[in-house]
């Protein structure tokens, strides 16, 4: 990621619903070009405290590409207050993203990554 003074801003969106027993943020969507894309959707109670399922699709150069995968959402978790936010991955998530990720496409991988899906926490048959 090219660092810059100006950071364009495609999209920046979400649905919202404030009353007495918290905010709930819906269809959050942001796509910053040069970045990536975050997607997500959470809450925060009337005591400021957060619980979000987040989603961050990286625009991997090079190296952090074939890392990670180009294109691969990385899931995680903004937990804690507003005053003192916690980011947490979603190992579970990544995991899972991870092995349908490395098994697309093959018998053998694919049969593999059903049983790792299983294990992960994907559909029980």
């Amino acid at each position: 990621i090219q660092p810059s003074r100006d950071t364009a801003i495609q999209t920046l969106s979400a649905g919202v619903r404030s009353d007495p027993n918290g905010t709930a943020i819906h269809d959050l969507r942001f796509i910053a070009p040069a970045i990536g894309e975050l997607d997500g959707a959470g809450t925060i109670s009337p005591q400021h405290v957060l619980d979000f399922k987040m989603s961050m699709t990286l625009k991997a150069p090079g190296v952090m590409s074939a890392a990670i995968g180009r294109d691969t959402a990385i899931p995680f978790f903004v937990q804690g207050t507003s005053t003192n936010p916690e980011f947490k991955p979603d190992v579970a998530g990544i995991a899972k993203a991870q092995v349908q990720r490395l098994t697309q496409g093959t018998k053998i991988g694919g049969q593999a990554g059903q049983a790792l899906q299983g294990i992960l926490g994907g559909k029980k048959k």
